[in-house]
């Protein structure tokens, strides 16, 4: 599974929302009932009956409009075109009480690619405005999980969970080399005559393109279910984050000093660094936050189900990444000085929340509506907004339309747009300036990085198309249903006795989800 889902995620690069708040698709909430309860809250996973299994592919396709200011203002787009896949399994195994579950998801997704970049050489050919702070990228979430739940009485459940975190990162982005041959030059008590309104010349820059980076961890959540009425259900759960140390290489693409800047292609080419490209090794660090996810269900009819929920993301653990470059091959002493370093980038993101309500009702027996709307606060501050790092106040506006053909099967098809707020930055921490800094200086290397002021601007649009199996004989009790999506009015009212002649005269509570 892990293979297929990140073959499917191959050309991904999201281009906002550090959060994926779809897992799972329209269904995912933290009173879910079939496989996605294993990410969601565990305690979801005793809640069902019988064997439920869902798999979702969505693509999905994004648009972040950066309009920098100057210096070196300008247009540019970054774009998304990719699928993020679910896939999850519950199960009681024919225990009353007891729920057993699996997922493959991606609760994290974050990136974006530079319009045109795809078609074209990373180190050659124009580079837009925001090149300096990501040319092409993708900061990733892989989370397989295994939960178990225990549900006392059909009243309260117990659930938790064990994941393994596969973090990935990759990135293209052009660093500005002017500022160390600038020093490089000082040193030799020379002149350089290089200004601030010479940075950012192509002439001078170096491309780092970092090949897949990635760490594995693993981490745990645990979560409860309360079913006070039959018709209501409570449930909260925690999920706790991890720190990750992506692993792997970088090769580092240098351009020349043109002909015209004399001391400057000499030190270029002493360096060994003119027109070469030198491989090193790399790591990325950062945490990755924990979460609080809460929800209350109010089952108004047997055929209408209605749902609010809400949640923390513990975001202010993600201050910054940490990046180191080691071991470069270069063909002389000074380029490998040069290259071995290890620099902050800050991220300085803030705690979140967010929160939504979602409804669906069944009609024609086999036919489910629903809706659903969120609102996911921004976790990132404006001095730290950049092409890499953006985040905006999101309002996710989410439709379902779902068929059951036989009682077993549902197929579902649910569209969701994120109406992203425009960010106007004025006030970016950062900033690059001849002569370079002690960068040795506490906290001065983190914002050492070209400013990025400008408009934001974007949007996203989701197309899940959800398909789900329910096996297995439903339990002779009436507990209350929160499953949302994906079934008919069969998964909207308490349980009923099934007919000895396998008829249903009355539905069966999570049979969907």
């Amino acid at each position: 599974m892990l293979l297929f889902s990140t073959l499917l995620l191959a050309p991904l690069a999201q281009a906002a929302s550090l959060d994926n708040l779809e897992v799972g698709g329209f269904g995912g909430s933290p009173l879910a009932t079939d496989g996605t309860a294993s990410w969601w809250n565990p305690a979801g996973l005793a809640a069902g009956e019988g064997t439920r299994i869902t798999i979702e592919g969505a693509p999905t396709f994004a648009t972040v409009l950066f309009d920098r200011a100057d210096p070196h203002g300008g247009l540019d787009t970054y774009h998304l075109t990719g699928v993020v896949p679910f896939a999850g399994v519950a199960t009681d195994l024919g225990v009353h009480g007891l729920g057993l579950g699996a997922s493959f998801a991606i609760p994290i997704v974050r990136g974006g690619t530079e319009e045109g970049f795809a078609n074209l050489s990373p180190y050659y050919g124009t580079a837009g405005t925001g090149s300096y702070t990501l040319r092409d990228g993708s900061t990733r979430e892989l989370q397989a999980t295994l939960g178990g739940a225990y549900d006392y009485k059909d009243k309260l459940a117990i659930g938790i969970s064990g994941a393994l975190v596969v973090s990935q990162w990759t990135a293209v982005v052009d660093n500005d080399a002017m500022p160390d041959l600038d020093q490089q030059i000082t040193q030799q008590g020379q002149v350089s005559g290089y200004t601030n309104g010479d940075l950012e010349t192509p002439d001078y820059k170096a491309t780092l393109d970092f090949n897949t980076l990635q760490d594995e961890q693993f981490t745990f959540g645990a979560g409860a279910r309360v079913t006070p009425v039959p018709s209501v259900a409570i449930g909260i759960a925690f999920l706790k984050g991890v720190s990750v140390n992506n692993i792997g290489t970088v090769n580092v693409v240098f351009q020349c000093p043109p002909q015209s800047d004399a001391i400057g292609r000499f030190g270029a080419e002493q360096f060994g660094i003119c027109n070469s490209t030198i491989p090193a090794d790399a790591e990325v660090s950062y945490s990755l936050p924990s979460r609080v996810h809460g929800g209350i269900g109010w089952e108004a009819t047997p055929e209408l189900h209605v749902e609010a929920d809400a949640g923390w993301v513990g975001w202010s653990v993600f201050k910054d990444y940490t990046i180191a470059i080691t071991n470069p091959q270069g063909s002389t002493d000074a380029a490998n000085t040069l290259l071995t370093q290890t620099r902050l980038w800050a991220r300085d993101n803030k705690d979140a929340v967010w929160f939504g309500a979602s409804g669906h009702g069944t009609f024609a027996k086999r036919l489910t509506l629903g809706g659903k709307i969120i609102y996911d606060k921004s976790a990132i501050p404006d001095e730290a907004v950049s092409p890499n790092n953006y985040d905006a106040d999101d309002i996710l506006v989410s439709g379902l339309l779902s068929f059951k053909p036989i009682d077993q099967v549902t197929i579902g098809v649910s569209y969701t747009h994120h109406f992203l707020a425009t960010r106007d930055i004025t006030t970016s921490n950062f900033g690059m300036s001849l002569p370079k800094p002690d960068l040795s200086d506490p906290g001065t290397d983190r914002w050492y990085y070209p400013n990025a002021n400008g408009k934001y601007s974007g949007e996203i649009n989701r197309v899940g198309i959800v398909a789900q199996i329910a096996l297995g004989k439903k339990r002779p009790a009436s507990r209350h249903h929160e499953s949302e999506e994906r079934g008919d009015d069969e998964d909207r009212q308490p349980r009923h006795h099934d007919d000895d002649d396998g008829g249903d005269d009355g539905p069966a509570k999570d049979e969907i989800r």
